[in-house]
């Protein structure tokens, strides 16, 4: 056992790196063409925000530019954590002293289920109120949960890393006695695996899409990064994830988020500001533009 283990986590370090290089190339590579200046005007979107709007030039930004340190962080915290035996001394501190296997079943449901529910229910709303802002700020949600929800899939079948009961039962009595599975990477096996977090990395995705969206709300934060604190917790809690998936998760799912939230408010604002020039009646038997700046 300990051989195969060594063997597998002696090139880990490489399938981390290589598997975000991939990610991010693929991203870039979709639709670099079509991504528009920051600067650039938004002709040619409608009044009604969509999840789709820009998408191309949202992969391009949430791939580039300063989220390569997040990411770049997200492997450099995995690698460290890993490597150094805290991913297990993390995990049994935490089921040791703080596991309640009830709760993390909660957020494991709540992830699935409640966070799509969460970002649709902001975008149905936003459209049966009329309100533009209000739909906005769902589609920026939708697109980012949808994004990273995509790039953690990816990044899972990439890198391999088994989850910390190891295919064991979760009350198994010596699941807690290996510290050498925190450090076991079994590279390409595309199947469902550890790294990264998805639940943590969607739920921080979605905190910090509308955090960006209404970066002028300033209580927001407070209320949407504790509930997706809490998530992440769960994920450790149930021995659903080690330390390090929810930390890169988390870092990731915020480099997406808030690529893609500042996106969408720059769109609502480009719409709110767009001038809006109409014929109107003048006179008797006569037209006269009107307008609106």
């Amino acid at each position: 056992m300990s051989a195969r283990v060594r063997g597998s986590s002696s090139g880990w370090a490489a399938w981390l790196v290589g598997a975000s290089v991939a990610v991010s190339a693929t991203l870039v590579a979709s639709n670099a063409a079509a991504c528009e200046p920051r600067t650039a005007a938004l002709e040619g979107y409608g009044e009604l925000p969509l999840p789709t709007d820009r998408l191309g030039c949202n992969l391009v930004d949430a791939a580039t530019g300063e989220n390569l340190l997040f990411y770049g962080a997200a492997v450099l915290s995995t690698m460290e954590l890993s490597a150094s035996g805290a991913d297990h001394e993390i995990r049994v501190f935490v089921e040791e002293r703080l596991g309640t296997r009830g709760f993390s079943d909660f957020t494991v449901s709540l992830g699935y289920y409640g966070l799509p529910a969460m970002g649709a229910l902001v975008y149905a709303t936003g459209l049966v109120a009329r309100d533009t802002k209000l739909t906005g700020a769902g589609a920026a949600a939708l697109q980012a949960m949808t994004v990273t929800f995509a790039t953690t899939v990816l990044l899972k079948g990439l890198t391999g890393r088994p989850f910390p009961n190891h295919g064991g039962h979760p009350e198994s009595p010596d699941r807690l006695l290996h510290p050498e599975w925190a450090r076991e990477w079994r590279g390409p096996l595309l199947e469902n695996s550890a790294w990264p977090s998805g639940h943590t990395s969607v739920a921080v995705a979605l905190a910090s899409s509308l955090v960006s969206y209404y970066a002028d709300v300033p209580w927001l934060p407070w209320v949407l990064y504790p509930g997706a604190a809490s998530i992440a917790f769960g994920m450790m809690s149930g021995a659903h994830h080690w330390a390090s998936d929810v930390v890169a998760g988390a870092l990731m799912g915020h480099a997406i988020g808030a690529s893609i939230g500042a996106d969408f408010r720059r769109m609502h604002d480009a719409r709110v500001g767009r001038p809006r020039v109409a014929l109107v009646p003048f006179g008797t038997a006569g037209l006269a533009l009107a307008g609106a700046f």
